[in-house]
């Protein structure tokens, strides 16, 4: 696993939310009931925050800080935090630098510190394997882009624009 120590988080403790700055809480529900978010959507959305950043000027995403400001940290199995701290290199084209934990009053806080990529980055795929590998008695069935539109304008009830 990544350790930051070069990398001064303090700064960031007490730092509103910007254009280079986003922090995330690892757990949800109401105070004193909190329990860990949902893995993959995690992944998901820090493969998203550090393409966003990649694409713009370069930015700093901390998990494990909620949005008073009290740091929380991480309760990940250390598998878990591994895959975590390498979605950048796994989900995105080109990959990005993975993340880094950094201790902080007893918490582990999860850092993705992301420079701008001068070039496009895209999220790809859903770091999972696709659905004909894990059942392959029904093949996935490849749908050309116009199907996949109409497929889509049917579920959402809102029909085509034209």
């Amino acid at each position: 696993m990544g350790q930051g120590p070069l990398f001064d988080v303090s700064p960031f403790l007490s730092q509103d939310e910007g254009q280079h700055f986003d922090r995330k809480s690892l757990f949800h529900g109401p105070p004193g009931e909190k329990k860990p978010r949902d893995r993959r959507a995690v992944r998901d959305e820090v493969a998203r925050y550090v393409a966003g950043f990649a694409n713009a000027e370069g930015g700093v995403l901390i998990l494990g800080i909620e949005d008073d400001h009290t740091i929380t940290g991480h309760r990940l199995p250390p598998k878990a935090l591994e895959s975590l701290l390498a979605m950048p290199q796994a989900r995105l084209q080109p990959p990005q630098p993975p993340g880094f934990v950094v201790s902080v009053e007893g918490n582990e806080l999860v850092v993705f510190d992301v420079p701008s990529a001068g070039g496009p980055v895209q999220v790809t795929g859903d770091g999972f394997p696709c659905a004909s590998a894990i059942r392959p008695s029904r093949p996935v069935k490849a749908r050309s882009r116009r199907s996949s539109s109409r497929a889509w304008w049917r579920a959402t009830k809102a029909g085509p624009l034209s």
